[in-house]
């Protein structure tokens, strides 16, 4: 289904790209399931956004960080919460998230105002002068109409 161009798409055939979704049927035994992803157009979106805003943080004074961080954190949690339908949400995120923290390791390693550095306990977090960052690991797919046990 798609609002622009209507046509008949064979899922078992193709991909429907709807929505920022890619989405694909895949025989498991005797049945079809839908794996859906988020698509490679959006995932360059996404990262060209979140690499904007981490230039922002990195030009800020100190004031201003905390702001700018703040933003950010705002920007990972909209992104996870947009795209936690897709059920292949994390290996396109994590894609992401491997990008952005090589990008951000040699943007901010060689900062002399207290750097770039990882969390030892909680691997999804990271630390710039002394602030939290979020990270896009670790999405989880959601699904709506699940039944609890």
């Amino acid at each position: 289904i798609d609002v622009n161009l209507p046509k008949v798409v064979d899922l078992r055939k193709g991909v429907l790209s709807f929505q920022n979704y890619n989405i694909t049927l895949i025989k498991k035994g005797d049945r079809y399931i839908v794996k859906s992803r988020v698509t490679k157009k959006r995932c360059q979106i996404i990262k060209n956004i979140l690499k904007k805003q981490f230039v922002r943080i990195i030009k800020s004074n100190n004031k201003k960080v905390f702001s700018e961080i703040k933003k950010y954190n705002e920007m990972i949690d909209s992104f996870k919460k947009t795209f936690r339908y897709a059920t292949c949400v994390n290996d396109d995120f994590s894609k992401i998230a491997r990008e952005l923290d090589i990008w951000c390791y040699h943007k901010l390693s060689r900062d002399g105002r207290n750097g770039y550095k990882k969390d030892k306990k909680d691997p999804s977090k990271r630390y710039y002068r002394g602030y939290e960052i979020k990270t896009l690991y670790y999405t989880k797919f959601f699904a709506p109409h699940m039944k609890r046990r």
